[in-house]
């Protein structure tokens, strides 16, 4: 069973540390920790601390450490899929259950040449490369194709990515994208683009807006360029045509559904990023309001906006 990142972190999200760790643990609460006796190793004396904010524990004794995942597999000696499966159902979330429900939400991503900075050549460096080659030129076989140039398509050391080639150095075919964790990294790449805005940033202030709300609900800024999207995420052309976020016009050129917007991130009740809202900063455009089109993962007549965050935050009140 293959279990998406995004799933993962919806049931870290919902699942409390504390409790968890408490119920085999003594706990002693300690300022913005709690403290007790590792459960990994004997002492005497307390060095095992559990960060509730972070949803992490740590022992300064024996380095045992991780989230809460780690700890069910390492005190009961349970594998990764039987450990989910518990917390899953604490977190009243639904596990993958085949294939075929994956494959709804995959989509094939592009392989993309790492780009090649031009190197900067002084008068020096072409007079000296000039004389070695008349020097050579009697010596060496002709070529049809400069050599130079043949290998200039490969990066100079200082962007030179190792993770985009394989062990035989050619370009890794990319792995299937999903559907939701595309969303999650659009919803990231918007609220980046927020502090480059003045007028994004002036608008939520003149609503009343603290940096608090801005982060809890994860307001962000879709930028100008009618392509900000392709830039961003060159790999994942298909998944943002499939979720309505990119258009083609009548002449055949794509474009990005939602520019120069403030951004609102849709959330379904599990805590996915499913969509987003996008409000027009100049009351001259037309529409003022738009929302992501109805997709795989998004069905607006199904959804309520903010319900997540309401129940999240009633929750942090009975903590």
């Amino acid at each position: 069973m293959a279990i998406p990142q995004h799933t993962i972190d919806q049931i870290l999200d919902r699942t409390d540390i504390v409790d968890l760790i408490g119920q085999r643990v003594k706990l002693k609460k300690t300022g913005r920790t709690y403290s007790g006796c590792c459960p990994f190793h004997q002492e005497k004396s307390p060095s095992f601390h559990v960060y509730r904010d972070k949803q992490y524990y740590h022992c300064f004794g024996c380095q045992a450490n991780g989230n809460a995942i780690r700890f069910l597999m390492d005190i009961d000696n349970r594998n990764f899929i039987d450990v989910m499966k518990e917390l899953s159902s604490q977190a009243g979330i639904e596990l993958p259950k085949d294939n075929q429900d994956n494959k709804k939400l995959s989509y094939k991503r592009e392989t993309v040449k790492p780009q090649v900075k031009p190197q900067a050549q002084t008068q020096e460096d072409k007079n000296t490369a000039s004389k070695t080659q008349e020097q050579n030129t009697e010596a060496t076989p002709s070529f049809e194709i400069d050599p130079f140039e043949a290998f200039s398509q490969y990066p100079d050391p200082e962007h030179f990515d190792p993770t985009q080639f394989d062990q035989t150095g050619f370009v890794q075919a990319p792995q299937d994208g999903n559907l939701y964790d595309l969303l999650e990294n659009i919803a990231q790449f918007y609220e980046r683009q927020l502090p480059h805005s003045k007028v994004a940033q002036n608008y939520f202030r003149h609503r009343g807006l603290s940096t608090e709300t801005i982060q809890y609900w994860r307001l962000g800024y879709a930028p100008e360029d009618w392509q900000h999207l392709e830039k961003a995420f060159p790999q994942d052309i298909e998944g943002l045509k499939l979720l309505g976020l990119i258009r083609t016009s009548d002449s055949g050129r794509d474009f990005d559904l939602l520019r120069d917007r403030v951004i609102f991130p849709i959330r379904d009740s599990k805590g996915r990023v499913v969509g987003f809202g996008g409000r027009a900063l100049n009351d001259e455009i037309k529409p003022k309001y738009i929302n992501s089109p109805d997709s795989e993962v998004f069905h607006k007549n199904q959804l309520l906006y903010g319900l997540y965050e309401g129940r999240k935050d009633r929750a942090q009140n009975w903590l």
